[in-house]
């Protein structure tokens, strides 16, 4: 029988796993994450490697030990957003609808814990799943993760982390997506950037248009176009208080 042949990238890899993964065996709750973080440089070669490497055979060999090797480092650093980065790039639009649920499930926990410091923390989570969800398929469920964008950018103020002209390209994307029948795309934006930005002219005109517009508009929308009027409705009657 012919021997496997193992190239240097391949062998590197798996030793530096064994290596890492005994480490992580070795050290205690408190020194984990110092392993961790030290080792990433390390990771970030080693996918070089594997993404160079030329033989399948070794590739799916090595593959397995990678995967456990990171879940093994999320255990010790679960809100190492580079590792959730590593266990989300080999994900392929099947994956869309896991990713997206799973994202839009989280968020909801992180809005129902506004007063948890770790909850509000997770949020970084949730957009790093949405933003994959962009690049897998941004036409998913009516484009909801370019309208989480626009809620995300626009309902914060750029010294918190907000970006209004980033907040309204994902709100028209999202428009462009429905064709500009979702009035929900429209509700989000007067609610949370026009809002933000003070901007009372446009939050009144969008939330009119909204009202004015045919209850037959996207018919097979047609309960979310119908709570987006109710919404407006309501949104226009704060209107002389947060302007």
């Amino acid at each position: 029988m012919e021997m496997q042949r193992h190239t240097p990238s391949t062998v590197s890899l798996l030793r530096v796993a064994l290596f890492i993964g005994s480490l992580l065996l070795l050290a205690g709750c408190s020194t984990g994450k110092m392993v961790v973080r030290g080792s990433q440089t390390i990771m970030d070669s080693g996918i070089e490697a594997m993404n160079s490497e030329t033989d399948l055979q070794l590739a799916r060999a090595a593959m397995p030990a990678n995967l456990k090797l990171m879940e093994g480092m999320l255990l010790e650093d679960p809100d190492n957003i580079d590792l959730l980065l590593y266990a989300l790039a080999s994900a392929g639009k099947n994956d869309v609808p896991a990713i997206f649920w799973s994202a839009s499930c989280l968020g909801k926990w992180v809005d129902m814990n506004r007063d948890n410091i770790a909850g509000i923390a997770g949020l970084s989570n949730v957009a790093t799943l949405m933003q994959r969800v962009i690049e897998l398929d941004e036409t998913y469920y009516h484009g909801a993760a370019h309208m989480f964008f626009g809620v995300y950018y626009g309902g914060r103020a750029p010294m918190l982390g907000g970006d209004f002209a980033l907040a309204e390209q994902h709100f028209r994307r999202a428009a462009e997506i429905n064709n500009d029948k979702l009035l929900l795309v429209d509700l989000l934006q007067a609610e949370y950037l026009d809002r933000q930005q003070l901007n009372q002219e446009a939050f009144h005109q969008r939330l009119l248009g909204i009202l004015e517009a045919p209850d037959d508009l996207y018919p097979q929308m047609a309960l979310i176009n119908a709570i987006s009027k109710d919404k407006a409705a309501l949104l226009l009657e704060y209107e002389g208080d947060w302007f």
